[in-house]
């Protein structure tokens, strides 16, 4: 049997059982068999979710239990299970923090029963390297033990990007995996001053020139590889070299006035439906696949974020080191943002939302609730298909004769994403698709025009049915 934990209700359950318990599955015989065991522990469970249970009672059983208790973990057999599975909220208002308690999870389970085979869910990617290696005091402790201390030049980088002492550390510690603890300064009679780890009332604070580091790294390599060489250029790699990188951007900077002529072209345009408040989406998370180093520079598009400047904000400290990055302020539905950001020379749209921390409609909204949830981005899926650019690309035609772009909102490539897999049905109303169909069925799915959370669900199963599955999709 396989056990399903972590968020558990009606929607997330029905998702991962319309997948593992599909009728095709059936001509697996070694994986067939599986039942499902849902571990949980609620005050009550809902008729919703009762009825969900009835109906796959001969396969499916509840057990009123938390995999944080090892006393729970022995009562439901854990060491007899195949696979434990733990489900995210993906409508969590606090992202990292439904990571950390997922991760948490994950730990007690092996610390019960290591040989455990577990498949979880993270919503931010940066969670996943604590959900992936167990914290190891002995292994932490050698690594530290092995590193040696080095001092080298710091180069003009430091000096006139980083500037001070804790933006130069930082540097070192995110970028270079060095530790950056002292720098020796040559004051103006020439006499060397040594200041360990000053703070910013210390008059060493501020990094000049001729400013000597000292590191603790693993070699002499890793002390000297970066700080000693300038930067000239405006991208270059991440220390891993899987990513394109720059220095940080000011959001300000990066702002578009939506006033001011806009040059944009064959660029990407998300738009972004979010309150001041709501929980982070991780854009981080949508940015990095398109700076992955194997493109060439001249293949980067440009990302532009159309959406509210509060909730931007806190999400561009994740994202300010990527190049060729955008923000305009502005509702996505307003035509006039969607014209200044040039959308009908465009090469993609996405429409995202984020999620609202001050309702749960799994357990206490109607059915009706549930429907209301993607209203903002079909709103703003119609809204640009409804557009038409035919009298500005033939002003702009006069100036380039080389612009092509999109004549109508149609035309334009769209992808939504979707809260409600029934709500598919609203996003184009000239098909004629059975409400009570599939979502695989139906033309925006099958069209690659729309993307439902619902699908992350169904992935937990296929990736317990196929280990590779996770690994074709990356």
């Amino acid at each position: 049997f396989v056990i399903v934990c972590g968020h558990i209700t009606f929607t997330s359950v029905e998702n991962f059982l319309k997948d593992f318990l599909h009728e095709d599955r059936i001509n697996s015989d070694e994986f067939y068999d599986a039942d499902v065991l849902i571990v949980d522990k609620k005050q009550t469970v809902d008729f919703e979710f009762q009825a969900l249970l009835k109906r796959h009672f001969t396969r499916v059983k509840y057990f009123d239990a938390t995999v944080m208790d090892p006393v729970d973990l022995q009562r439901i057999k854990i060491k007899r299970c195949e696979t434990i599975l733990i489900l995210a909220n993906k409508d969590a208002s606090d992202p990292d923090g439904e990571d950390a308690s997922n991760i948490m999870r994950v730990i007690s389970i092996k610390n019960y029963h290591p040989e455990a085979k577990i498949i979880v869910q993270l919503l931010q990617y940066h969670n996943k390297q604590p959900a992936t290696d167990r914290p190891d005091w002995l292994q932490q402790y050698l690594r530290g033990a092995s590193l040696e201390m080095y001092t080298e030049t710091l180069s003009n980088y430091f000096v006139q990007d980083l500037k001070s002492f804790s933006e130069a550390a930082k540097f070192c510690f995110v970028e270079l995996n060095i530790l950056l603890f002292a720098i020796e300064v040559c004051e103006d009679n020439g006499t060397r001053r040594l200041a360990i780890n000053p703070d910013s009332t210390s008059k060493y604070y501020r990094i000049s020139n001729i400013t000597r580091g000292f590191f603790l790294a693993g070699s002499s390599e890793e002390a000297s590889r970066k700080p000693v060489s300038n930067l000239p250029l405006e991208f270059c790699f991440d220390t891993t070299g899987m990513f394109y990188w720059c220095p940080t951007q000011e959001i300000e900077q990066q702002t578009i006035d939506s006033r001011m002529k806009c040059e944009l072209s064959n660029h990407v345009i998300c738009c972004i439906f979010a309150r001041e408040n709501s929980p982070v989406i991780g854009l981080r998370n949508f940015v990095m696949p398109l700076r992955a180093s194997n493109f060439e520079e001249y293949e980067l598009k440009p990302i532009v974020f159309v959406g509210n400047s509060v909730f931007l904000k806190k999400e561009w400290k994740h994202i300010c080191n990527f190049p060729k990055l955008y923000i305009i302020e502005g509702s996505p539905n307003d035509r006039a943002a969607l014209r200044a950001v040039n959308i009908e020379l465009c090469d993609m749209c996405v429409i995202l939302s984020s999620s609202q921390p001050q309702r749960d409609y799994d357990m206490k909204s109607s059915s009706h609730d549930r429907y209301l949830t993607d209203k903002s981005a079909i709103l703003c899926s119609l809204n640009i298909k409804a557009m038409n650019f035919e009298e500005n690309l033939c002003l702009k035609r006069t100036k380039d004769s080389n612009i092509n772009g999109k004549l109508r909102g149609t035309s334009i490539p769209l992808i939504t994403e979707l809260k409600n897999d029934s709500n598919v049905v609203f996003l184009d109303q000239d098909d004629e698709d059975d409400p009570n169909i599939e979502l695989y069925m139906t033309q925006p799915f099958a069209c690659g025009t729309s993307f439902a959370i619902s699908v992350l669900d169904s992935l937990m199963s296929a990736t317990y049915f196929n280990e590779n599955a996770l690994t074709i999709l990356r």
